[in-house]
């Protein structure tokens, strides 16, 4: 009943993303783009792009009104929002949200305090990269991916000696783990950003996930409760009982058969087959990532340093265990810090839920 929940809870946030309704381009309907038209030799024109120029976040599309293909686009979208043709003799011109900004003055005073409030500040777009990179370090303390991980040592470690070759196949598990969710995270912002609706629903979707990094809060809060009365089994962030078992025989059967594919395989199986349980922070921060228009551009950065900060504790304990520590000490000290790491985890997602929701209701 519980793998269940996590996987309708996933199934939800999934559908949100991927079935967000197709938005046909229409000319005037996409808010971020700044459409600009001006005429040669203007030297108001130019006064005013240079002004533009400071705003490298906008999608500026310049068109010459002396073209007829540039004419023929401002008269349509005059038309499209009864703008009277009469009106457009002066340039510059710009149109936004479909509104119309005629003359240097008139942009200068009224269009650029406009983007101006929208354009995301520097200091914020780090506070949003910084939290966003934590939530996946904190995601990848998840029993789910760590119990996966031990089970896969111990296969590993029983089957070799020699502690390079289980290095290695650990790496390569690391590795195929780290390339699995990055393509995940790819095709979820491919399957968003084509569907042109960040302009739409930026901000109501910020909103969505300032309540939902709230319900993960609670949620990691009531296994830090259920941890402290030492009813582990009752933990809502962990595998079902058939998954777990179909995942172990699945991990053995890849394993025992000596291939160097072996240990990629069993990182992809363990990728997607707990992703249930894993992709509840993972969805959710993609969400929150896909709300910052800022971040769209470096997408595919972005989601390079958050895979990466979601396997550096598995990194670590691979680290440890090829010096020599041995893998009943680090399951025991993960198990006594359980309860610290899932009381960090409520506190930290509380917080970003506050920081959101303040943002852009206050």
């Amino acid at each position: 009943m519980q793998n269940r929940k996590q996987k309708i809870t996933i199934l939800f946030l999934l559908a949100i993303i991927l079935f967000i309704p197709q938005n046909q381009y229409v000319h005037g309907a996409k808010d971020n783009v700044v459409y600009f038209f001006e005429t040669d030799r203007c030297l108001s024109c130019m006064e005013v792009k240079e002004e533009l120029s400071k705003y490298p976040d906008i999608d500026l599309k310049i068109y010459n009104i002396g073209q007829d293909d540039g004419r023929e686009f401002l008269f349509k979208l005059a038309e499209d929002n009864d703008m009277e043709a009469g009106k457009l003799l002066q340039a510059p011109i710009i149109v936004y949200n479909d509104k119309f900004y005629i003359g240097q003055s008139e942009i200068m005073s009224k269009f650029i305090p406009i983007i101006q409030d929208e354009t995301p500040s520097e200091e914020n777009n780090k506070i949003s990269i910084l939290l966003s990179l934590l939530s996946g370090l904190l995601n990848g303390f998840n029993p789910c991916s760590i119990a996966m991980y031990l089970y896969v040592v111990s296969l590993i470690s029983t089957s070799y000696d020699d502690r390079s070759k289980i290095l290695k196949y650990l790496l390569l598990y690391i590795l195929s783990i780290y390339i699995s969710y990055l393509l995940i995270g790819l095709l979820l912002s491919k399957g968003y950003i084509e569907s042109n609706a960040l302009g739409r629903i930026g901000e109501i979707l910020q909103i969505i996930m300032g309540i939902l990094f709230a319900g993960l809060a609670i949620y990691y809060f009531k296994d830090y409760l259920i941890l402290k009365q030492n009813k582990n089994q009752q933990l809502k962030t962990q595998l079902g009982g058939r998954t777990r078992s179909f995942m172990e025989a699945k991990l053995k059967d890849s394993i025992s058969s000596g291939s160097i594919l072996s240990p990629i395989i069993s990182g992809f199986l363990v990728a997607i087959l707990s992703f249930s349980c894993t992709g509840q922070i993972y969805v959710a921060t993609l969400f929150y990532v896909f709300s910052k228009e800022s971040f769209t551009s470096n997408m595919v950065i972005y989601l390079l340093f958050y895979n990466l900060m979601l396997i550096l504790p598995l990194l670590v304990f691979t680290f440890l265990i090829y010096k020599g520590k041995k893998l009943f000490k680090i399951s025991l000290a993960l198990s006594k810090r359980l309860k610290e790491i899932k009381l960090a985890t409520s506190i930290f997602f509380a917080l970003v839920s506050i920081y959101i929701l303040a943002s852009i209701l206050l």
